[in-house]
């Protein structure tokens, strides 16, 4: 009898592990299903403990009422201190996951944005790898410090501005948050124009936010010219993006999503999620590497980011981008405001077979589409107030030349790409307006 009782034992013991081994061998895509996992993982060591321990029933439910209640009571004294602003969590462990920036610290939640930076926030720091270096698993390149400030509203102006000649709006190519204020955007066109330049780029956004920071911050400043870059890189995956972000977070009052977003279980379970990701690595890395030759001949790691190209069901998004410009379009036309459309091209679409360009592997099979444009055609049927302006031929020209215009490990421009984008706009904006179409 006791040995059957022991072969009972020791087939439970396989059981439940073997559940266990399926929990962890299948991994996790989200906190919803880590949070699955972890319940399931507690339930079945409580029901490994029923089965192997000699204990009583009531006592093993005396127990597990008890632990249940203790550690719940310890969650909710941590999380006390996140809702009374003692502690924001996303300091603590920095686990930017999803990519939502709502996770990363030193942003509150918006309604309308879903994200904005905290007023007159200041970040300073070292840049040594670029996005595509984190996707790919590169190790650091050589490091660029960088001191950003940001004014009342978020925005990356060193001042709180009450007007200005010029708005700039867009996502991280305009905000530009690991370049020196000197070298941005904004501060070349600034410069070139000898007039006041706002800098509301935000990282992130895509065109429905950036059509709200038009109503709600550009018109505000009263400019003369409103500037409004496209990235065709993730401007019209953010559209997407935003969309689903919206209908996650639902009708729930702000105050509950600011206090999710920074509490001690999203956090910690963020990080939990991140720890067991892995990036791409091996022959990927080589498939997307290419060699740039600068004017000196020197040769230059350039990496390219997988995604580049335009695809067939990308046609609907950019329907519904063209929408929301024509919009944006109808509310600079209402207030006499200059509206111009800066079209900002991929990497991919700037080096494809220039003569001193090894091109990756992926070019072989990568498709230069006529998106620029299309785009300015739809523009010009729905918004014939807009001008436009692609920044694909300066670009090229320069690159052509041996001046590299993008991080060679990043997606986005580098002090010379942010100088070329600024003349190319100041030679626009310098000349006579555009007929209208």
């Amino acid at each position: 009898m006791h040995l059957l009782k022991d072969k009972v034992a020791v087939v439970t013991l396989a059981i439940f592990l073997g559940g266990f081994a399926v929990l962890y061998l299948s991994g996790v895509t989200s906190i919803g299903h880590l949070i699955d996992n972890l319940m399931a993982g507690y339930f079945l060591a409580w029901g490994l403990y029923v089965f192997l321990s000699e204990e009583s029933r009531a006592e093993v439910r005396n127990r597990f009422l008890l632990t249940t209640a203790m550690l719940a009571m310890t969650l909710l004294s941590f999380e006390f201190w996140g809702a009374t602003g003692l502690v924001d969590y996303r300091k603590v462990f920095r686990s930017y996951y999803p990519a939502s920036t709502l996770q990363s610290p030193g942003y509150e939640y918006d309604p309308e944005l879903l994200w904005v930076r905290e007023p007159h926030t200041r970040m300073a720091g070292v840049f040594d790898r670029g996005n595509i270096a984190g996707f790919f698993c590169l190790p650091p390149q050589k490091s660029r410090t960088f001191d950003v400030r940001y004014d009342r509203n978020g925005f990356r102006n060193s001042t709180d501005l009450m007007s200005a000649d010029i708005a700039l709006v867009g996502d991280s190519y305009v905000e530009a948050p690991i370049l020196e204020e000197p070298h941005t955007f904004a501060a070349y066109l600034s410069r070139l124009q000898g007039g006041t330049v706002a800098n509301l780029g935000m990282s992130g956004y895509g065109p429905q936010q950036e059509l709200f920071v038009l109503e709600r911050f550009a018109l505000p400043l009263h400019p003369k010219t409103v500037v409004w870059v496209f990235f065709e890189g993730n401007d019209l995956q953010d559209l997407q993006t935003y969309t689903e972000t919206s209908a996650s977070l639902g009708p729930q009052p702000p105050v509950l999503v600011r206090l999710w977003f920074r509490s001690l279980t999203r956090n910690l379970l963020a990080t939990l999620v991140n720890y067991q990701r892995r990036c791409v690595s091996g022959q990927a890395v080589e498939d997307h590497r290419g060699l740039f030759i600068d004017r000196r001949g020197s040769e230059i790691p350039l990496y390219f980011m997988p995604g580049e190209v335009l695809s067939a069901k990308d046609a609907p998004k950019i329907e519904q981008a063209v929408k929301i410009l024509a919009r944006a379009s109808q509310v600079t036309l209402q207030q006499g405001i200059r509206h111009v459309v800066v079209f900002a091209p991929t990497k991919y679409r700037v080096h494809k077979d220039l003569p001193n360009v090894k091109s990756p592997k992926v070019f072989d099979h990568w498709v230069t589409d006529d998106f620029p444009e299309q785009l300015e055609m739809l523009l010009a049927r729905a918004a014939p107030h807009v001008e436009f302006l692609d920044l694909t031929p300066a670009f090229r020209d320069e690159a052509a030349q041996g001046i590299l215009t993008f991080f060679e490990d990043d997606t986005h421009w580098n002090a010379e790409g942010h100088r070329i984008a600024a003349q190319a706009l100041h030679r626009l904006l310098s000349s006579e307006r555009s007929a209208a179409r």
